[in-house]
């Protein structure tokens, strides 16, 4: 009986060891950023949400790259967090409130909003928790970055004088469309544009078929394809889910110059991105200098 009860209470001690391994190895400090840490378990949701999102600006996407990434990240957003915290700023209440009933309203009802929480292992709280960080971040960014960006008139004009070259419209498709489940009509409607060409046509099925001009990357898919595989006054019949289409490609003009008017708002939103981008870096790495970072190695963590 003595021999039962010690080889129980062994086994206990085993599991509770591995339990309390386990998570001394999720709650480890992969890194303090002045007296708030980071650890392992935070780093590890950080770099899950990265990968979900796919983010272009991640160029190793291997474990170790993308821990780097999300490290460097996580260390940044603790900084922005504590400089929104010693500028006194807080997510109202009202704001709070209002971005809780958005997410709820996707949901039928407030307790399918609550068990889609608990599915994530998330809580009420923690959810409010969150979006108070993203409001201060938000707004201190605002305070500190965006407020100091501008883009003058003449910084355009100079941007589109050197890169004139680069500015021009998109490919314009023209064509005619008609749509039906009855595929023998779209190929009557084909003999009748053989016959008498495309102006008869629109005539004879003025309610059918629509003429329609669009830039090429503005159409689906199936449509854009189409058209190019299409000469000019020529026409197919697709189907395309679960309708049959009657194209008929009028014309595709090609890329044109476009003016400094036409020009200047994208010229304006890449000038202002890429300066607000360099004072970004700049008030980041300010924060840097004035802080105590210590990070600790989490490479023998991940092999454990």
């Amino acid at each position: 009986m003595r021999r039962k009860i010690f080889i129980i209470l062994v086994l206990e001690l085993v599991v509770l060891t591995g339990l309390i391994n386990c998570f001394a190895q999720v709650n480890s400090i992969v890194a303090k950023v002045n007296n708030e840490i980071i650890t392992l378990d935070d780093l590890d949701q950080y770099s899950q949400m990265l990968l979900r999102k796919k983010n272009k600006q991640i160029l190793d996407t291997s474990e170790l790259g993308l821990k780097k990434e999300a490290l460097k990240r996580l260390i940044e957003d603790k900084l922005i967090l504590q400089k929104a915290k010693e500028e006194d700023i807080e997510a109202p209440q009202s704001w709070l409130e209002n971005k809780i009933e958005q997410l709820a309203s996707n949901h039928k009802d407030r307790e399918s909003f609550y068990d889609s929480l608990k599915k994530q292992g998330l809580t009420i709280t923690y959810l409010k928790e969150r979006l108070s960080q993203q409001y201060l971040i938000k707004e201190i960014i605002n305070r500190k970055v965006k407020s100091e960006v501008s883009v003058l008139p003449g910084k355009i004009e100079q941007f589109y004088k050197k890169n004139k070259e680069k500015f021009q419209s998109l490919p314009r498709a023209i064509f005619f469309i008609a749509k039906g489940k009855n595929k023998k009509d779209l190929e009557d409607m084909s003999v009748f544009i053989k016959k008498e060409g495309i102006e008869e046509a629109v005539k004879k099925y003025k309610d059918k078929l629509s003429e329609i001009s669009s830039y090429l990357n503005q159409l689906q898919e199936p449509l854009s394809a189409a058209l190019e595989s299409l000469q000019d006054r020529q026409h197919l019949i697709k189907r395309i889910n679960n309708l049959y289409y009657l194209i008929y490609r009028k014309k595709i003009e090609p890329p044109q110059a476009l003016s400094l008017s036409e020009a200047q708002d994208s010229i304006y939103k890449h000038l202002w991105q890429k300066k607000f981008s360099e004072k970004f870096d700049q008030w980041v790495n300010n924060l840097k200098k004035d802080a105590v970072i210590k990070v600790y190695s989490f490479l023998n963590s991940q092999k454990k």
